[in-house]
């Protein structure tokens, strides 16, 4: 039997897929070598799939949308938010981002391969996406970065906003459950020390940020009394930000994204200038 190097093998099933499928799908999240930060985009040490959603009318400033799905806790593919990316309105490019250790239905998936949804809301796996987030802001020559998180991926763009200042510019917060220690306590369990709280980076977000929150009045795992002091918090220190109540809506995204307040945030925070 030959034994042919593991890049030959590599290159030549990912030519296969491009073949069969018609699309240059990353066959794996190991290594970074085939980032075309279309398809996947490399974040530290780790590489994460994306899938790009680009505009059919380009405009002199560009302005970058990323989606961050939730913890997906039932399994299977994470690209839900997928639909609520495209199509991607004229200036503005659409990038819905596979957290680390989630994959979805065409192929991508990002690294490390753990599809089991053990905590990635740690500091490694937030570092890695801001860092790709400031990498597809590069490729892209956007002026400006707006994140868009469910969930556990509202989380993530919190802390995004604080720990990596400058990273994005505004962010709509989808079910966030923005203090996790209250979440935890009020359930009965401690407070994971690996978890990174969105509570704790509240002062180092730019008071130029523009932030809305949007909770269902019927979301019993992350209900507005887990964002709205976050967002109180904000407010204080002069920062431009908003809790805003869908009646009716559950935890699940498609009430939310489904909802005048999720159309009108999304426009609010994709023409508004960092500035203003």
């Amino acid at each position: 039997m030959i034994d042919f190097p593991r890049n030959t093998v590599t290159a030549v099933l990912a030519t296969l897929l491009t073949v069969a499928i018609g699309s240059p799908i990353p066959l794996a999240a190991a290594d970074c070598d085939a980032a075309d930060n279309f398809n996947q985009v490399a974040g530290e040490d780790l590489c994460l799939g994306i899938k790009t959603f680009m505009p059919g009318e380009r405009r002199a400033a560009t302005v970058l949308r990323v989606f961050i799905h939730g913890d997906n806790s039932r399994g299977g593919a994470s690209d839900y938010l997928y639909r609520y990316a495209s199509p991607s309105p004229p200036g503005v490019v659409s990038v819905a981002m596979l957290r680390p250790g989630h994959y979805d239905r065409d192929g991508r998936r990002s690294s490390p391969k753990t599809y089991g949804r053990r905590n990635w809301e740690t500091e490694e796996s937030i570092d890695a996406i801001a860092a790709a987030i400031r990498t597809l802001a590069k490729h892209h020559k956007a002026s400006r970065v707006v994140l868009i998180g469910h969930s556990g991926g509202a989380a993530i763009a919190a802390v995004v906003l604080g720990r990596h200042p400058g990273t994005a510019h505004a962010a709509l917060l989808a079910a966030c459950a923005c203090d996790k220690n209250v979440k935890r306590i009020s359930r009965g369990y401690r407070p994971q020390p690996m978890d990174v709280n969105p509570m704790d980076y509240v002062a180092k977000i730019p008071e130029g940020a523009r932030i809305v929150a949007i909770t269902g009045s019927r979301d019993e795992g992350n209900p507005a009394s887990l964002c709205r002091p976050y967002i109180e918090r904000l407010q204080e220190r002069g920062v431009r930000a908003r809790l805003d109540i869908v009646e009716g809506a559950r935890h699940g995204f498609r009430g939310l994204g489904r909802s005048t307040a999720f159309r009108v945030a999304l426009a609010e925070l994709v023409e508004t200038g960092s500035g203003n």
